[in-house]
């Protein structure tokens, strides 16, 4: 998968998540009274992992693949901005990426991000997009935000977009909202972390190559050379 595939694949699955909680995750109606105009924050993509579960501890391996400059932040800001505007005054915001590094997507943690680093003019709410983590499979691994892992004694390999989507209260700073990305599979499996994937979160089974091909971009294999000009 390519970046520009994986960009319009993160994308898509923001828009469901948005479109299916209409608007701004699961925030109620009461809630929902006082919020008029919102800022957006996203800090989900600047950096793709590589990953490959082994059988033991030992066959474990991730490399982190630096993507700030595929601008997948920006596009999903442009998204959410796009699904959001028709309901509410969506507003510019300024922001430091780097204050919600190792933050967790959720709690004191987050709104202090929030607090200390985002500015926009009057805004009523945050809606933030960060990376969300699941397990993998009934392994003791646990994988996050955006990349791919390889498994299994025949390779398998899913690349995957774990994110969330949390509103913050402007003025107060209270979390008002959450939301995980689910797969878009529906089924009982899907739903226990199973099927094609063994991942909670939007994900897709892909060619086990890919893998190296993200962690070596300059390799000059035909599989690598196909994904990296689509």
């Amino acid at each position: 998968m390519s970046k520009n595939r994986l960009t319009r694949w993160l994308v898509v699955t923001a828009a469901v998540l948005l479109w299916a909680c209409a608007g701004i995750g699961p925030v109620t109606a009461e809630k929902l009274q006082g919020i008029r105009r919102i800022g957006i924050i996203s800090a989900i993509g600047d950096k793709f992992d590589v990953r490959k579960v082994g059988l033991t501890v030992f066959g474990n391996e991730l490399t982190a693949v630096p993507i700030a400059a595929w601008g997948i932040d920006d596009v999903v800001t442009a998204k959410a901005r796009a699904l959001l505007s028709p309901r509410f005054d969506v507003r510019p915001v300024k922001y430091q990426r780097a204050a919600f590094a190792g933050v967790s997507n959720g709690g004191s943690p987050l709104s202090n991000a929030v607090r200390s680093s985002a500015s926009s003019d009057g805004v009523d709410a945050y809606v933030v997009f960060m990376g969300n983590v699941s397990q993998f499979g009934t392994t003791n691994q646990y994988i996050g935000g955006l990349g791919i892992v390889t498994s299994g004694l025949i390779p398998q390999s899913v690349v995957h977009a774990l994110y969330s989507v949390t509103v913050i209260d402007a003025h107060q700073f209270n979390q008002i909202g959450f939301a995980g990305a689910a797969r878009l599979d529906q089924s009982l499996g899907a739903a226990l972390g199973f099927g094609e994937c063994f991942i909670h979160g939007p994900c897709h089974k892909v060619e086990p190559s890919m893998g190296a091909c993200f962690a070596n971009p300059g390799q000059t294999c035909k599989m690598c050379r196909k994904a990296h000009s689509e």
